[in-house]
């Protein structure tokens, strides 16, 4: 068993997620980095050179075995985890009348369907700890959604309550869970549908600052709010 914290990032190869790598591993955290992209991870661990110990493992996590094998490397490395973040996400922009099945069920694959399957099997692992946390994150427009976005919106909200019932199942064994919710932030998903003109850099979060309130959550300063979203006020 490790002495310090295990803390496994989804989504770490860019944007919110490689913020929060840099960010845990700079409060010596120990890490599992998973993404799609095994560069890009590589890419993000060059950020996390404080970290006391570092697991890159590439995943496709809305596969049931592929989310099975990354829980199992990190049990296999530390005998426990910690911490579950879930940053990755697929956003696309497409009007009501040509989202397809196949864009809807990538969408909820990536959004809902990986956290999902990275709950069910980190929980046995939780249980036997009697203690751990999950982050999960949504959008500001999830309740109120910008046109176009409605398989992406849909999914947020699924997000929300996957939160929600961590929570509620999670307090019987020490399990906290929170969804931080920022607006529009400066991230290559966003510039894949927005440019800077219809969406200007200036009124967008960094993911630092969006990471910053993650890394709180699993620091426990909102306990207060386990099983709630925890909104961010685009500046």
């Amino acid at each position: 068993m490790t002495a310090v914290s295990v803390s496994l990032v989804v989504g770490a190869g860019g944007g919110i997620g490689r913020e929060v790598a840099a960010q845990l591993a700079a409060l010596g955290h120990c890490l599992a980095l998973s993404g799609r992209t095994a560069a890009k991870l590589e890419d993000a661990a060059l950020g996390c050179a404080e970290s006391p110990g570092l697991l890159l493992h590439p995943a496709v996590i809305s596969d049931e075995a592929s989310s099975t094998a990354l829980i199992d490397a990190v049990i296999g490395r530390w005998g426990r985890i910690d911490h579950l973040v879930h940053c990755a996400a697929t956003a696309p922009l497409l009007p009501i009348e040509r989202t397809t099945g196949d864009v809807l069920r990538e969408t909820f694959e990536s959004n809902v369907f990986g956290a999902a399957n990275l709950l069910s099997r980190v929980w046995p692992h939780f249980k036997t700890q009697q203690t751990g946390r999950v982050v999960l994150v949504s959008k500001a427009k999830a309740l109120d959604p910008l046109p176009g976005f409605m398989a992406y919106a849909a999914a947020k909200c699924a997000v929300e309550s996957l939160t929600r019932s961590a929570a509620k199942e999670g307090a019987r064994i020490g399990v906290k869970a929170f969804t931080v919710v920022p607006g529009a932030t400066e991230t290559a998903l966003l510039r894949s549908n927005f440019s800077e003109r219809v969406v200007p850099a200036a009124k967008t979060m960094a993911p630092a600052v969006v990471a910053q309130t993650i890394v709180a959550c699993i620091r426990g300063d909102h306990d207060a709010q386990n099983g709630q979203c925890i909104h961010l006020t685009q500046p």
